[in-house]
């Protein structure tokens, strides 16, 4: 449903357009976003997410909710270096899975 009379237009609908939408809303500023694209990815755009992001979704209320949607709390999550893909690991970086990172 269309925002009847917005006071402020957004073009894009990428991570800084939904953001601001949602930040406005908040504010009770009536936005309508416009994207190109008909609806939304099928797939998930992005397999990582950076500290900041997490950090507005804290303070939004649903970053426990968008954690539980990841790798699982065992997953490994060391750095290897191949010299081929998977033919011989050159290196690895050991690093703790989430679950006992957040321990």
């Amino acid at each position: 449903m269309l925002p009847e009379n917005p006071e402020v237009l957004i073009v894009g609908g990428g991570p800084c357009g939904l953001m601001l939408a949602n930040e406005l809303g908040r504010r009770n500023v009536r936005a309508l976003v416009l994207d190109q694209k008909p609806g939304t990815a099928f797939n998930p755009q992005a397999n990582a997410t950076q500290a900041r992001t997490m950090e507005h979704y804290r303070r939004l209320g649903f970053a426990e909710e968008i954690r539980s949607l990841g790798m699982p709390e065992d997953f490994p999550t060391d750095i290897a270096y191949f010299t081929r893909f998977a033919k011989y690991e050159l290196a690895r970086f050991r690093l703790p899975s989430s679950g006992k990172r957040a321990s």
